[in-house]
């Protein structure tokens, strides 16, 4: 009985040795797995990243003030004044495209109907146009959005 007792032992301490080394083995496959997937995903963001340093995006001549004066240079405050507006806050949007010109000019947000259409009027009169955008070193459409903001000062 003793012999048949110890195949018994032997037998368990087999299995649970078996049993060991197979989750040994299943626990390193799935970490080497999860590092496999983890260098996918920072090959990826460096990708991203080279991507994104080969965008430039558009400029107006001077840059943003220029692009503000010019806009203000346009805007006429007579009818506002006359109203009593004396400030407002705006956001336009419009595309630059790859010629430098300036597309699908809206207003997006806006404190006074007014201001608004004075905003719209005083943006579609500007003919400067702009340097525009690239990607990997090809001039491409690209959106812009510029907040505006007025004083009247009495």
């Amino acid at each position: 009985m003793r012999k048949i007792n110890m195949i018994s032992l032997e037998d368990k301490f087999m299995k649970t040795a078996l049993i060991f080394i197979f989750l040994f083995f299943c626990s390193v496959s799935v970490i080497a797995q999860q590092n496999n997937s983890d260098t996918k995903s920072l090959d990826r963001i460096a990708q991203e990243k080279d991507t994104l340093q080969d965008i430039k995006l558009p400029e107006f001549p001077g840059g943003n003030a220029a692009f503000s004066r010019k806009v203000m240079s346009n805007f006429e405050t007579r009818h506002l004044s006359a109203l009593n507006i004396t400030s407002s806050k705006a956001m336009a949007s419009f595309y630059v495209e790859p010629d430098g010109t300036m597309s699908s000019i809206k207003i997006e947000s806006f404190d006074n109907e007014l201001v608004k259409k004075e905003f719209l009027k005083a943006i579609n009169k500007i003919e400067t146009p702009w340097k525009p955008g690239e990607q990997n070193r090809k001039k491409v459409r690209m959106l812009m959005k510029q907040p505006l903001i007025f004083y009247l000062v009495p």
